[in-house]
């Protein structure tokens, strides 16, 4: 059998793993061992899929997608900020911290998702987190001794 990519043979071997895993586990002559065995490679052939569906051709933008939406809404407050600032300094400085999230958790997701789905994730969160800390520590301890 001929497989277009290396994802169809290890979606092909999972299916064969988990048949084969229920087989055994109705039945009472497989060993603790061998399904065990069984779920351990089950579980990496599991990883391998995830690894491999990431390199399909036209995935990075389907990754990409929901944290350029973050992006351009981050853009959006960042001029609701400067309107807000225009108007009074502490609805300018309540806007930034708005502001601040959303920008950078789809700065830090558009980057982290050209390696997979979870890293986007993972750099989303810890971006916008880092960089509300950051913009909490400016607006304390150095905002006010300008």
């Amino acid at each position: 059998m001929a497989f277009r990519n290396d994802l169809e043979a290890a979606l092909l071997r999972a299916t064969e793993l988990e048949t084969e895993l229920g087989e055994k586990t109705k039945s009472n002559q497989a060993s603790a061992e061998e399904i065990r065995s069984l779920k351990a490679e089950l579980t990496l052939s599991k990883k391998n899929i995830r690894r491999l569906e990431a390199l399909l051709p036209g995935s990075l933008p389907r990754r990409r997608r929901i944290f350029s939406t973050f992006f351009f809404i981050g853009i959006g407050l960042v001029f609701a900020t400067a309107v807000a600032g225009y108007r009074s300094e502490s609805y300018g400085v309540t806007m930034s911290h708005a502001a601040v999230v959303p920008l950078f958790f789809g700065i830090g997701g558009w980057f982290g998702a050209q390696k997979s789905v979870i890293a986007g994730w993972i750099s989303a969160v810890g971006s916008g987190i880092g960089a509300l800390l950051l913009l909490i520590v400016f607006y304390q301890g150095i905002w006010p001794s300008l």
